[in-house]
């Protein structure tokens, strides 16, 4: 399978929409992915918003802008990765507003799952292949130095296709993962995934609530 064009989503208007709006539309889309050749693509099924510069979880908090986080202040539609305790990636999509962004959580695997489970390096169950941030990005093979500051919209190393249509009443809402020390930022439910679909991280642990 390589990229559908008729599916493919390469208007900006796309992506020009607020944080929230977007970790919502988010939902549904296949994220396609080129490593070495080979196609890799999964439906997005779980996302988190960080909206910018009120956002105490947000890496834009205050404005702040560095070197690490610049892809967040750049056109909506834009890569941002992360890494986290020094060897972990986390992958990001701008938003409209300046320092924000969406945190894609998990996707579930529909093409390429041989490559995906060939880049984790072990055997795993379809469904924890890539059903958390992390686990997304080494089974599609995002890197900073690879992805980051891509524009999704245009990339032939990562871009979006249409997928299944989401409706509201399939979307449940619920706090972000790990996030501390962020005052009222810890109760907000910013963290957007499918009803009932099994490849979303930390299901059995959280209540489900709209």
């Amino acid at each position: 399978m390589d990229r559908n064009y008729n599916a493919y989503i390469h208007r900006p208007q796309e992506m020009e929409v607020p944080c929230v709006e977007l970790a919502k539309k988010l939902l549904g889309k296949i994220l396609c992915r080129r490593v070495k050749g080979k196609i890799i693509k999964g439906m997005i099924v779980e996302t988190e918003a960080y909206i910018g510069q009120e956002d105490r979880a947000c890496h834009g908090y205050g404005g702040r802008k560095t070197e690490r986080n610049l892809a967040m202040y750049m056109r909506a539609g834009t890569c941002y990765v992360y890494r986290i305790y020094g060897k972990y990636e986390c992958f990001n999509i701008s938003s409209m507003e300046d320092g924000a962004g969406v945190l894609i959580r998990a996707v579930e695997p529909l093409c390429g799952i041989s490559e995906m489970r060939m880049l984790r390096g072990k055997e795993v169950k379809d469904r924890d292949i890539a059903n958390g941030p992390s686990k997304l990005c080494i089974a599609m093979g995002i890197t900073r130095k690879e992805i980051d500051k891509e524009w999704i919209m245009k990339s032939s190393k990562i871009w979006l296709e249409e997928g299944m249509e989401i409706s509201d009443s399939e979307i449940i809402s619920g706090k972000r993962i790990g996030i501390r020390n962020c005052g009222e930022w810890e109760e907000k439910k910013l963290r957007f995934y499918i009803k009932d679909n099994e490849f979303v991280s930390c299901i059995r642990r959280i209540r489900q609530s709209k």
